[in-house]
Order: C-alpha cells, then structure tokens, then sequence
C-alpha cells in the first residue's frame, strides 16, 4: 500500500494545492483518518518532550531525573490531546461566527464534537508541532541552551499553531484564513494577558503593603 501523505499532513500548502484538494475529499469519505493522525502526532511529541525533559541535563552535566517514564509521557500525551480538543472548540466557534456572514462551502457532520475538517487541521497542526519539539530536541543534544532552545522552541510552536489553524480556513475555502487564525487565537491570548496584568497588580499591592 502506497503512503498517503495527506492521511497525516492534512490540508497543508495552497489554496488548491493537492494537499488541500485530497483532505477534503478524504474528509468526506474517512474523517476518522484524521483524528488518528492528530492523536498520533500528539503521542510522538508527548515521547519527544519526555526524553528532552529526561537527557538533556545529562548534556550539561547535572544528571538523570528520577520518576516514572511512562506516566510523565501519558501526562504529557492527555495535556496534548486536551490542548486538542481546546483548539478544535475554539476553531468550531470561529468558524460558527464567520459562517454567520459567510456561509460555509462545506457541510459536515460532527465527530467526537468536531467537524471533519477542523480534524484535518488539527492534523496538519499536530505534525508541525511534532517536528517542532523534533529539531528542539536535536538542538538541545548538540548542545545549545535550555534557555534558548526553550525561546525556539515557543517560535516554532506559535508557527506549527498559526499554519495549522490556516490550514483549517484554507479547507473551507474561507476569503481570509489568516483572519480565521486570530479569530482562534485572541480568547487565549486575552485570557494570558489578564492572568499577566493580574500577577503585575498582585505583585504591585504585595510590594507597597509590605513597605
């Protein structure tokens, strides 16, 4: 059997680029592909993060950690799916807002509370971050800093997040799939910046009650 790369890349590329062309039409047909490969994906960043986690202070010297390998990698493999689901319902009321004034080309039927597509570009976004936490890994062995390879690392994920999500507005064939991805992203980001003016003013009011 030939390897279909669209099975686990997703709507990756151009507008009506091949990849976007032959994910829709698998959607249609066997929706449920998708969901194994962003589940996939979500596995193999999950083992990826546990051995960084786990031999790169051996790179510098400061020894092996303890605790159980499986159980930091299933806690790792459940946040990921978890993180999923987050974006997929996000992607879900992004698209409900958007179809409201620009009515969708694709009609689908849920699964596991997500439409087909919105799994196909959870696909597309988990195999980027996959290779994401990949080339961190290789850095992080040739011997580059925890402090920079976490710096990259956060660069890269913000990119496999940005093409995954327009992944998704460019299957539904939306004007703006760009516009799609802020329209994702600003719930979470408001939702940081408030807990980041929280922790200012707490740390403000700390400061001048003990003085």
């Amino acid at each position: 059997m030939a390897f279909d790369a669209v099975a686990w890349v997703g709507p990756l590329g151009p507008m009506d680029g091949r990849l976007v062309r032959e994910s829709r039409e698998l959607a249609a047909r066997s929706p449920q592909v998708f969901v194994n490969s962003a589940v996939l994906w979500s596995l193999i960043s999950a083992c990826l993060t546990v051995v960084q986690a786990r031999f790169q202070p051996m790179v510098f010297g400061q020894g092996r950690m303890g605790g159980s390998l499986v159980v930091e990698m299933l806690a790792d493999f459940f946040g990921l799916v978890l993180g999923l689901f987050v974006d997929g319902w996000l992607s879900r009321w992004a698209l409900h807002r958007i179809g409201q004034r620009q009515p969708l080309s694709i009609a689908e039927d849920p699964l596991y509370t997500l439409k087909p597509g919105i799994w196909a570009g959870l696909a597309s976004l988990s195999f980027l971050a996959a290779v994401a936490r990949l080339v961190t890994l290789v850095l992080s062995f040739a011997g580059l800093s925890p402090a920079m390879d976490g710096a990259i690392l956060a660069a890269l994920g913000l990119t496999a997040t940005f093409l995954g999500l327009r992944s998704m507005g460019i299957f539904y064939r939306l004007r703006q799939p760009e516009f799609f991805v802020w329209s994702v992203l600003w719930p979470p980001f408001a939702l940081i910046a408030a807990m980041v003016l929280v922790a200012i003013v707490g740390g403000q009011l700390q400061k001048f009650s003990g003085m």
